[in-house]
Protein backbone atom coordinates (compact mmCIF):
# COMPACT_ATOMS: atom_id res chain seq x y z
CA UNK A 1 0.00 0.00 0.00
CA UNK A 2 1.44 3.35 -0.99
CA UNK A 3 1.71 6.16 1.50
CA UNK A 4 -0.41 9.15 0.56
CA UNK A 5 0.33 12.38 2.38
CA UNK A 6 -2.43 14.52 0.97
CA UNK A 7 -6.15 14.30 0.31
CA UNK A 8 -5.69 14.42 -3.43
CA UNK A 9 -7.80 12.41 -5.80
CA UNK A 10 -6.85 8.76 -6.24
CA UNK A 11 -8.74 6.91 -8.95
CA UNK A 12 -11.35 9.65 -8.86
CA UNK A 13 -12.14 9.34 -5.14
CA UNK A 14 -11.27 11.72 -2.34
CA UNK A 15 -9.83 10.56 0.93
CA UNK A 16 -11.82 11.83 3.89
CA UNK A 17 -10.29 14.83 5.57
CA UNK A 18 -12.30 14.32 8.76
CA UNK A 19 -12.04 11.15 10.78
CA UNK A 20 -15.05 9.95 12.75
CA UNK A 21 -13.22 9.37 16.04
CA UNK A 22 -16.24 7.79 17.70
CA UNK A 23 -16.57 5.23 14.91
CA UNK A 24 -12.83 4.57 14.99
CA UNK A 25 -12.95 4.04 18.76
CA UNK A 26 -15.83 1.58 18.34
CA UNK A 27 -13.82 -0.41 15.82
CA UNK A 28 -10.82 -0.51 18.17
CA UNK A 29 -13.02 -1.63 21.06
CA UNK A 30 -14.56 -4.39 18.93
CA UNK A 31 -11.14 -5.56 17.77
CA UNK A 32 -9.87 -5.52 21.35
CA UNK A 33 -12.83 -7.59 22.48
CA UNK A 34 -12.38 -10.06 19.60
CA UNK A 35 -8.57 -10.10 19.71
CA UNK A 36 -8.14 -13.48 21.46
CA UNK A 37 -10.31 -15.24 18.89
CA UNK A 38 -8.76 -13.42 15.94
CA UNK A 39 -5.15 -13.89 17.07
CA UNK A 40 -5.75 -17.45 18.21
CA UNK A 41 -5.68 -18.56 14.59
CA UNK A 42 -2.24 -17.03 14.11
CA UNK A 43 -0.99 -18.74 17.25
CA UNK A 44 -2.39 -22.07 16.13
CA UNK A 45 -0.77 -21.70 12.70
CA UNK A 46 2.68 -20.87 14.03
CA UNK A 47 2.47 -23.71 16.56
CA UNK A 48 1.64 -26.14 13.76
CA UNK A 49 4.44 -24.78 11.59
CA UNK A 50 6.89 -24.95 14.49
CA UNK A 51 6.00 -28.57 15.20
CA UNK A 52 6.99 -29.33 11.59
CA UNK A 53 10.26 -27.36 11.65
CA UNK A 54 13.24 -29.67 11.35
CA UNK A 55 15.98 -27.18 10.57
CA UNK A 56 15.80 -27.94 6.85
CA UNK A 57 15.48 -24.21 6.16
CA UNK A 58 16.82 -22.73 9.40
CA UNK A 59 16.95 -19.08 8.33
CA UNK A 60 13.33 -19.09 7.16
CA UNK A 61 12.14 -21.08 10.18
CA UNK A 62 13.85 -18.67 12.59
CA UNK A 63 12.49 -15.70 10.64
CA UNK A 64 8.94 -17.05 10.91
CA UNK A 65 9.29 -17.27 14.70
CA UNK A 66 10.76 -13.77 14.88
CA UNK A 67 7.98 -12.40 12.68
CA UNK A 68 5.37 -14.01 14.94
CA UNK A 69 6.95 -12.47 18.06
CA UNK A 70 7.23 -9.06 16.40
CA UNK A 71 3.58 -9.08 15.31
CA UNK A 72 2.31 -10.15 18.72
CA UNK A 73 4.34 -7.46 20.46
CA UNK A 74 2.49 -4.83 18.46
CA UNK A 75 -0.90 -6.49 18.65
CA UNK A 76 -0.78 -6.85 22.41
CA UNK A 77 0.02 -3.17 22.79
CA UNK A 78 -2.63 -2.13 20.28
CA UNK A 79 -5.50 -4.14 21.74
CA UNK A 80 -4.90 -3.78 25.51
CA UNK A 81 -3.20 -7.11 26.02
CA UNK A 82 0.11 -5.98 27.55
CA UNK A 83 0.76 -9.49 28.86
CA UNK A 84 0.81 -10.73 25.24
CA UNK A 85 3.35 -8.01 24.51
CA UNK A 86 5.51 -9.11 27.47
CA UNK A 87 5.41 -12.76 26.44
CA UNK A 88 6.17 -11.94 22.80
CA UNK A 89 9.06 -9.67 23.88
CA UNK A 90 10.41 -12.53 25.97
CA UNK A 91 10.20 -14.84 22.96
CA UNK A 92 11.89 -12.27 20.73
CA UNK A 93 14.69 -11.84 23.28
CA UNK A 94 15.13 -15.58 23.56
CA UNK A 95 15.29 -16.03 19.78
CA UNK A 96 17.79 -13.19 19.52
CA UNK A 97 19.97 -14.75 22.23
CA UNK A 98 19.90 -18.09 20.39
CA UNK A 99 21.14 -16.42 17.23
CA UNK A 100 20.45 -19.41 15.02
CA UNK A 101 17.77 -22.03 14.66
CA UNK A 102 19.95 -24.93 15.80
CA UNK A 103 20.42 -23.29 19.23
CA UNK A 104 16.69 -23.12 19.98
CA UNK A 105 15.33 -25.17 22.85
CA UNK A 106 11.93 -26.22 21.53
CA UNK A 107 10.41 -26.43 25.00
CA UNK A 108 11.23 -22.76 25.65
CA UNK A 109 9.43 -21.68 22.46
CA UNK A 110 6.48 -23.95 23.28
CA UNK A 111 6.31 -22.44 26.79
CA UNK A 112 5.89 -19.02 25.20
CA UNK A 113 3.14 -20.33 22.92
CA UNK A 114 1.42 -21.94 25.90
CA UNK A 115 1.61 -18.70 27.91
CA UNK A 116 -0.01 -16.79 25.04
CA UNK A 117 -2.71 -19.46 24.78
CA UNK A 118 -3.34 -19.14 28.54
CA UNK A 119 -3.84 -15.38 28.13
CA UNK A 120 -6.33 -16.00 25.33
CA UNK A 121 -8.14 -18.79 27.19
CA UNK A 122 -8.56 -16.56 30.24
CA UNK A 123 -9.22 -13.37 28.20
CA UNK A 124 -6.61 -11.51 30.23
CA UNK A 125 -6.69 -7.98 28.89
CA UNK A 126 -4.90 -5.32 30.89
CA UNK A 127 -2.34 -6.62 33.38
CA UNK A 128 -4.10 -9.95 33.88
CA UNK A 129 -4.47 -9.91 37.66
CA UNK A 130 -3.44 -12.96 39.71
CA UNK A 131 -3.76 -15.34 36.75
CA UNK A 132 -1.54 -13.06 34.67
CA UNK A 133 1.06 -12.96 37.47
CA UNK A 134 1.03 -16.76 37.62
CA UNK A 135 1.54 -17.02 33.86
CA UNK A 136 4.45 -14.54 34.03
CA UNK A 137 6.08 -16.40 36.92
CA UNK A 138 5.70 -19.81 35.26
CA UNK A 139 7.27 -18.53 32.02
CA UNK A 140 10.09 -16.77 33.89
CA UNK A 141 10.91 -20.00 35.73
CA UNK A 142 10.96 -22.05 32.51
CA UNK A 143 13.21 -19.54 30.75
CA UNK A 144 15.53 -19.26 33.79
CA UNK A 145 16.02 -23.04 33.89
CA UNK A 146 17.16 -23.17 30.28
Amino acid sequence: MAFIDSAESVKGEMFPTVIDMEAAQQVIERLSRDYPALAGGSLEAVRKDFSNFRGDNPDEELMELRRFAHNFIGQGASFNYPLITEIAESLRGYLHACGEFSAINRSIVEAHFEAIQDVFDNVLSGEGGPVGRAIRKRLENIVAQA
